[in-house]
């Protein structure tokens, strides 16, 4: 209506706003339009000072925030939006504002990680399944029906000098969200603890229970075969590594069967590799 408008929307707005202005000092933060919003307010790039000359900023991993009021304390997803959230291929985090005391809080959607990444792996099944409705809760507090976050990963005030802590804090659960979405394929759950403030300590990862039969076998192959094919090409690089340890791990890679490409790319990195360092020994003074 012309000359009017909701004071809560506004005020939401004007949360996002601040939220946006807090980030960057860290960050740089491209907004995401009203108008192309999908499910988060910004794409936030850390920006951290070089060693030698403090002026030049270098750009660093990426993440998606999304902002709300601080008295906003849950967010809600129907099956499709569960779907599209275990999905997503950069950490998702929360920020929740609050304008009157100038204080941001900062959550990872760590504990969620577990079910969101379980359905992340069963989508590559044949069969497709369905997400089923996600409460999560801003805090620590109980959610009813719903999965609570846990204590902020961050939380400042505009008048304090936090930049470097929140590049440090966000740029390890960064690592450790895309360490969970390498290994949510094969079944593998990353564990950590922490505390306002604080880089995440990460405990011993968890092996879930995987799909099994042998549409699991070939979707878990197919999400392991470039990773093993990476290590082998690291593998034989390394002059330290004897021969057969290569061979043991191309032997494998055969038995298990679905890395045909990746074998033939390591066999033949190996053999070349070989030859050149055959080729470059000093030979014996006649």
């Amino acid at each position: 209506m012309p000359g009017r408008r909701p004071g809560n929307i506004r005020s939401g707005h004007r949360a996002e706003a601040l939220g946006v202005y807090a980030f960057t000092e860290f960050c740089a933060v491209a907004r995401v339009p009203l108008e192309e919003d999908i499910g988060w307010d910004a794409v936030c790039t850390i920006l951290s000072p070089e060693l030698e000359d403090a002026r030049r900023l270098w750009a660093g991993a990426s993440f998606w925030v999304q902002f709300k009021t601080e008295t906003v304390t849950t967010d809600e997803y129907d099956s499709d939006g569960v779907k599209w959230l275990s999905s997503l291929s950069l950490p998702f985090f929360y920020c929740t504002v609050n304008q009157k005391q100038q204080r941001l809080r900062v959550y990872a959607t760590y504990n969620a990680w577990p079910a969101l990444y379980d359905l992340r792996r069963k989508m590559m099944m044949p069969d497709r399944p369905c997400g089923t409705r996600m409460v999560l809760g801003l805090g620590s507090g109980a959610v009813q029906g719903g999965t609570a976050l846990g204590a902020p990963i961050l939380e400042w005030c505009l008048n304090q000098e936090f930049a470097k802590t929140a590049r440090e804090v966000i740029g390890s659960w960064i690592a450790l969200a895309q360490k969970q979405i390498l290994l949510a394929g094969i079944g593998v759950e990353v564990k950590c603890k922490w505390e306002t403030n604080c880089e995440p300590v990460e405990e011993a990862p968890f092996l879930t229970s995987t799909v099994s039969g042998s549409d699991g076998d070939t979707v878990l192959l197919a999400q392991l075969a470039p990773h093993i094919g990476t290590f082998g090409l690291l593998l034989a690089s390394k002059k330290g590594i004897s021969n057969d340890s290569v061979a043991n791990l191309l032997s494998v890679m055969r038995e298990a069967g679905g890395m045909d490409t990746e074998v033939n790319s390591v066999s033949a990195f190996f053999d070349k590799l070989q030859k050149l360092r055959a080729f470059a020994k000093p030979r014996p003074i006649e």
